[in-house]
Formats: C-alpha cells, sequence, structure tokens
C-alpha cells in the first residue's frame, strides 16, 4: 500500500514539475521577446514599439503571479 502512495505522491510531483516547467518556457518567452522587441524600440528610435513592451509588461506580471 505504501509504494502505491508514494508512486501516486511521486506521478502528481512530476506532473506538478511539468506544468511549472511549462509555464516558466512560456514566461521566457515572452520575455525574450520583450527584451528583442524593446532593443530594437531603441536602436530604431521606435516609441510606439517601446509603448508596445511597456503594455507587455502586464502580461509578464500575471504569469510570475503562478
Amino acid at each position: 500500500m505504501r509504494e502505491l502512495t508514494a508512486d501516486h505522491i511521486s506521478q502528481q510531483f512530476n506532473t506538478e514539475l511539468e506544468t511549472l516547467r511549462q509555464h516558466f518556457l512560456t514566461m521566457g518567452g515572452v520575455v525574450e521577446n520583450q527584451v528583442a522587441d524593446a532593443i530594437h524600440a531603441l536602436l530604431e528610435s521606435d516609441g510606439s514599439l517601446a509603448e508596445e513592451v511597456k503594455a507587455k509588461d502586464a502580461t509578464v506580471n500575471q504569469l510570475d503571479g503562478i
């Protein structure tokens, strides 16, 4: 019986860990795009792109609030 419980807990842990990993990969992708857009906005003096980058910060903040 103890093995079944341990296996169940281990499987649940692995599932939660994979969900967390996917969440961080998603958040990292959003941040990576933001950095690229911010650099582009800076180099091209693109104020509207800079504003878009700022607006997307709310998305990152939501993702950070797991």
